[in-house]
């Protein structure tokens, strides 16, 4: 994007680990990412010799409740995400625990029919933040009516890297200007044909967990359950670190 030569470098189980971005002015950033054993990413960092001269983070952890994200920190302080319900991708809430003044600040998502925030406003009712998607989740309008609104969620549990231009969606990569992934479905066939497409479209369908998509709200939440279930243990045949169902399941199954 805007000119840029991209260099990805990826992994034994095809997690991208390094970003190289040649910018058109010649410089050069580099990210690190770093996962957990199921696949989880914990960590992204800038390392590049000019990362210091930037006031944006360098560094960000993340924290995971299961397969939906549950906390990011940074030297500014860290972010707490509240979601509708236990079995939801749906955000609801944001805290901000500032570490700059030592305050807590409350924000609320407001989403519309597949679950992508639409605005954010505070406990009063104030504008924070609104935008506008195109057909595949790309943000096209990004309004900061509050200049330090941070709203990093596109579609369903997808995570905006703005390095990259990248959503982050649990075990895989989404393109928004494609409408597909840049990396394959992990586990194979079973979650379609195509191993790079996203959905037939992003109007009803979702996938929030990079793996199958559905129709939001159309499915059970016996049947979500049961098709993860058959997803992990196709996993297994996969991973050999895998060695306890019951563990695995504990943190991929609601």
């Amino acid at each position: 994007p805007n000119g840029e030569n991209q260099y990805y470098q990826y992994d034994l189980e095809n997690q991208l680990v390094r970003a190289e971005i040649k910018k058109p002015a010649g410089n050069t950033e580099i990210w690190t990412y770093a996962y957990d054993p199921f696949g989880r990413r914990l960590s992204k960092e800038r390392q590049d010799k000019l990362a210091w001269t930037s006031t944006e983070p360098k560094r960000t952890h993340f924290v995971w409740d299961g397969t939906r994200l549950l906390q990011e920190y940074t030297y500014k302080g860290s972010y707490t995400y509240i979601y509708t319900d236990q079995d939801s991708y749906e955000p609801l809430a944001q805290v901000f625990d500032n570490a700059k003044d030592g305050k807590q600040y409350l924000s609320y998502f407001h989403t519309d029919q597949i679950g992508i925030p639409r605005e954010m406003t505070d406990i009063h009712g104030n504008l924070l933040w609104y935008g506008e998607y195109t057909a595949w989740g790309r943000l096209k309008k990004d309004e900061r009516v509050y200049k330090n609104a941070h709203q990093p969620f596109r579609l369903q549990n997808q995570y905006f890297d703005e390095e990259t231009g990248l959503h982050y969606n649990l075990m895989r990569y989404y393109e928004p200007e494609a409408g597909r992934f840049v990396n394959q479905d992990p586990i194979g066939l079973l979650g379609g044909e195509n191993l790079y497409w996203f959905a037939p479209n992003s109007q009803i369908w979702i996938d929030p967990l990079g793996w199958v998509y559905v129709v939001y709200r159309t499915m059970s939440k016996r049947h979500f359950k049961k098709l993860k279930i058959q997803i992990v243990l196709k996993l297994r045949e996969k991973h050999s670190f895998l060695l306890s169902m019951h563990i695995h399941l504990n943190i991929v199954v609601f």
